[in-house]
């Protein structure tokens, strides 16, 4: 069996609990004694000041894998934060038992043409000239799909992370050119794919292959931040031809969404609500694929 622990969106800075949460994220994750750990993106500025979080996942004493997210570049290149990261290059695989696990980098921009990593918020730059926001280069689409072929003629299965949703349509949210990405998934053996980003907690299945959206570690948002109790996560469990993962409950600190003017549970296309769910996935079955209830 294949452990994981899988969270996002700490947006370390934002919120005057920070550290509060960064230790209850590694003390879950130590109880839970998974077999690696993945961050989903914007976790922190990657500043000096800052790499006490890095820091802090790997005293768990297990892998720790990272996702590029869009608010990661806000003040910060794309060099200087892989630096921080500690990746050699933004995009990756690597592979876990008979499970291939691709990191993919959702995080540029086309415009005029060209497609360039954010950096400094550059995807609001709208000017005279539209702008497609978020978008994977072809290079990448490219790599993908070799990685795809190699985890095929190896006998592995595939999970996907991300930090866009690569089934959210909503304008802005999901990759614009999802439907390139889960059209390389037809007819390989894609266990699973999971994002951040969206602040909300979803679970979808499209053409057989799985979606879930990890919560936030901190917040949702709507015009305005409404802090979550506790800082989200999942553990995920690949056993046989089952798929387990295992959400939690929290609340809201001060303010809920009706206070910060959100009269529907839905934002951003997706659900708002403080948790994660827990899901059971039977592989091989759609009719068995499925999301109940949620976890404790």
């Amino acid at each position: 069996m294949i452990r994981f622990f899988v969270f996002g969106d700490l947006h370390y800075g934002e919120l005057e609990d920070g550290e509060r949460r960064v230790a209850e994220l590694t003390a879950r994750a130590r109880a839970q004694k998974p077999d690696f750990i993945v961050s989903l993106g914007d976790l922190c500025p990657p500043e000096e000041k800052n790499r006490w979080i890095r820091e802090a996942l790997e005293s768990v004493g297990v892998p720790v894998f990272h996702t590029v997210g869009n608010h990661d570049t806000d003040k910060h290149s794309l060099t200087e934060l892989l630096d921080f990261l500690g990746l050699s290059q933004p995009y990756y695989s690597f592979s876990f038992g008979d499970v291939q696990f691709v990191v993919l980098n959702t995080c540029y921009l086309q415009k005029a043409g060209e497609i360039l990593p954010l950096y400094g918020r550059n995807y609001k730059d709208r000017g005279d000239r539209p702008v497609r926001y978020p978008v994977i280069p072809p290079e990448e689409l490219a790599w993908l799909d070799r990685e795809l072929d190699k985890g095929a003629r190896e006998g592995k299965s595939c999970v996907v992370f991300s930090h866009h949703s690569l089934v959210n349509d909503f304008p802005g949210r999901g990759l614009y050119n999802q439907a390139e990405v889960r059209a390389l998934f037809q007819g390989r053996d894609v266990l699973l794919c999971m994002n951040g980003n969206d602040h909300g907690d979803d679970f979808r299945v499209v053409d057989g292959v799985p979606y879930y959206l990890v919560n936030s570690a901190a917040y949702m948002w709507c015009e305005s931040i409404v802090p979550y109790r506790d800082a989200l996560s999942v553990c995920v469990e690949i056993d046989g031809h089952e798929l387990r993962i295992t959400g939690m409950d929290s609340g809201y600190i001060t303010k809920t969404p009706e206070d910060a003017g959100l009269h529907e549970r839905t934002w951003n296309g997706v659900l708002v609500a403080p948790r994660t769910s827990s899901c059971r996935i039977v592989r091989n079955s759609s009719a068995q694929r499925g999301c109940h209830g949620t976890g404790s």
